[in-house]
């Protein structure tokens, strides 16, 4: 097409139109997709992780019966325990006075018999007068107790007539 041009007034060809150039989508970020992946990816690589680093739960201990103590007489002022509390086993409790001062104690042993470490473990002693009657009890608590280790408790008796001890119960938290 031919025009005169506004500023000189002189006859000026404008070329021909371009033919419309086909329509092209705009680009879309993958941006999305990819954060996507990543956290499932993510998420899979954790919960296998986590999976691996718990430890897989005990197998359950077959029940035990609950048993009490034998008691066999040494002499007045001792007891042989033959028994086992929770696989630990209580030997003799002896009453022993103090080298200074007025204070008793019962004192044995608990053996852990097992391969696992127990933790809170308390024993109570019973006490006993002369005729045999229980007139009080006694408490001694060790944090822990390692497998297959003794532990030397001293529990201290408040009861002054006291003559014989015996233990009445092992426990752990």
């Amino acid at each position: 097409m031919k025009i005169d041009c506004p500023h000189c007034h002189f006859a000026t060809l404008l070329p021909a139109a371009a033919p419309a150039a086909p329509a092209v989508a705009p680009r879309r970020s993958p941006l999305p997709q990819v954060l996507a992946i990543v956290i499932v990816l993510g998420a899979a690589g954790y919960g296998l992780w986590h999976s691996r680093a718990q430890p897989p739960p005990p197998a359950p201990l077959p029940p035990q019966p609950v048993l009490r103590p034998t008691v066999t007489a040494s002499n007045a002022a001792t007891a042989l325990v033959v028994n086992q509390w929770h696989g630990m086993e209580a030997g003799s409790v002896t009453l022993e006075k103090a080298t200074q001062g007025n204070l008793v104690y019962a004192v044995g042993k608990v053996h852990n018999t097992t391969a696992q470490q127990k933790f809170g473990v308390k024993v109570q002693v019973d006490l006993f007068d002369g005729q045999g009657v229980k007139i009080g009890s006694a408490n001694d608590y060790a944090a822990s107790l390692d497998a297959g280790k003794d532990w030397h408790f001293r529990a201290l008796v408040v009861d002054h007539g006291a003559v014989k001890a015996r233990i009445a119960d092992i426990t752990e938290d």
